[in-house]
């Protein structure tokens, strides 16, 4: 990857944004990641090294989005890569599901991401550039007590799409992923642990995958060796729809 690209990671100070920010470094990009407070989005830029810049970003915030978006062209002035990766996990039935939490998924997952792409796509656009978005097979399967989560991201799946066919004649690329079950944090926020029990013996091998493996497969789908795809759904597990609790 050439040194003088730049690429925005969103939820790049831990768990798949930030192996990604890790290896997007690695390749030798400067790389800008975004938490919600600036002391984690700068602590995590320290760590990765002098490579990557720490930005604020509140999703849900129109005024963050664009503070964020003002500060990445003074500080960076171009995007090469947009990884919109940070989302909102809620659990709930649609019976029991208070309805400002389901808002506010939408308002994080689908929202916060066509807010920022906004924003940002007079930075991106250059032939070349690409945008990659963290799905979820929830979208296809659906999940007990996951409705909010399922939904925005099938409405993130069909932005994707969308987006490919509008970017395409600019030779901007744009491409989803889900990754399965990962081991990170929302994963171990969001379940119990007879929950995560019950999901892992569906998987291969009996257990979640690592973030760094994400990782590689970002890179690629933001790389040239992944041309001309784009509108794509990349599934690197088979999709398991989690039932009720017994």
């Amino acid at each position: 990857m050439p040194g003088d690209r730049v690429v925005v990671v969103t939820g790049g100070s831990q768990g798949i944004g930030r192996a990604a920010a890790n290896r997007f470094a690695a390749e030798g990009a400067r790389v800008v990641i975004s938490a919600r407070t600036p002391e984690r989005a700068e602590a995590a830029a320290k760590e990765i090294g002098a490579a990557a810049i720490g930005l604020p970003l509140v999703l849900q915030s129109p005024s963050s989005c664009r503070q964020f978006a003002s500060a990445l062209a003074a500080q960076a002035g171009q995007v090469d890569v947009l990884v919109n990766n940070a989302a909102a996990f809620p659990r709930g039935t649609v019976a029991e599901m208070d309805e400002r939490a389901w808002l506010d998924a939408f308002d994080v997952n689908v929202h916060g991401v066509f807010r920022l792409t906004r924003l940002l796509l007079p930075h991106l656009r250059r032939p070349g550039a690409c945008i990659v978005n963290l799905v979820s097979g929830l979208a296809v399967t659906g999940g007990y007590s996951t409705g909010a989560y399922a939904a925005t991201k099938a409405a993130l799946i069909a932005l994707t799409r969308t987006l490919g066919i509008e970017l395409a004649a600019e030779g901007i690329r744009v491409n989803a992923l889900s990754p399965g079950v990962v081991d990170t944090e929302l994963l171990n926020a969001a379940y119990s642990p007879a929950e995560r029990t019950k999901i892992l013996s569906g998987m291969p091998g009996g257990k979640a995958g690592a973030p760094e493996d994400v990782a590689g497969t970002i890179a690629y789908l933001a790389s040239a060796a992944s041309h001309p795809m784009t509108g794509q759904v990349v599934f690197l597990r088979t999709p398991v729809a989690l039932g009720a609790p017994k």
